[in-house]
């Protein structure tokens, strides 16, 4: 109703903001560190979770990226061994190529028997051959690291794809503490050994300094308002 300079209703409710916090990871309550209507700012720590799993997982990603180091490794040393071989049977075919055609002059005057020159000519043959073998190594042993066998390890695809499964092993990790987001009222907490779920509310917080009184007034008391 309304008198004089006021205007007054039933029908008022005081409100105020709430959030409900989920946990960004599953997993069993281990530590409840503030208590139910307790007052928190934000970043402090609300909950800790079991972290036994997470902690193996960022093991082993830390384990998958030194086998993949040193794999690029293998790989690098591997690329040079080729390489050196290459350009030893390189000398060699050369080397095998000039004693055939020597072979083969002598063989023109008689002065060697057919038998040996096919023996150079075999040798030249193999030679020349072992060169294109290992040229299709060398092209192989590139083509598992990356094109670019000069690059430096922490570039190669797979020690990347390594080091981002760790990265995101430890974002996990991280997640086990769950922080409040927001200053406020804490209520709605679970107990330890709870279990909590993604996607589902673990506690809620009510904003201390929000609040505000929502008042509805029928149109003809606000004439005057």
């Amino acid at each position: 109703g309304s008198g004089g300079r006021y205007v007054s209703t039933d029908n008022a409710y005081l409100k105020q903001d709430r959030i409900d916090v989920a946990a960004q990871l599953p997993g069993g309550v281990r530590e409840v560190r503030v208590a139910e209507n307790a007052r928190v700012q934000a970043g402090d720590v609300v909950l800790v979770l079991d972290d036994a799993l997470a902690r193996v997982a960022v093991q082993r990603a830390e384990a998958q990226l030194a086998t993949a180091r040193a794999d690029v490794l293998a790989l690098q040393a591997a690329y040079g061994e080729k390489q050196g071989q290459l350009a030893v049977a390189r000398k060699s075919a050369d080397y095998a190529v000039r004693e055939y055609e020597r072979q083969a002059n002598l063989a023109e005057q008689r002065l060697v028997p057919a038998s040996q020159l096919d023996t150079a000519h075999r040798s030249a043959d193999v030679a020349t051959g072992m060169i294109g073998v290992l040229e299709l190594q060398v092209r192989q042993t590139a083509a598992k690291l990356g094109g670019d066998p000069r690059a430096p390890v922490d570039r190669h695809p797979s020690v990347l794809a390594a080091a981002a499964e760790l990265a995101r092993a430890r974002i996990d990790l991280e997640r086990t503490v769950v922080h409040a987001p927001q200053a406020g009222i804490v209520s709605r907490l679970p107990q330890v050994g709870d279990h909590v779920d993604v996607g589902r509310p673990a506690f809620a917080i009510v904003a201390d300094r929000t609040l505000c009184v929502e008042a509805k007034f029928k149109e003809t008391d606000l004439e005057w308002v």
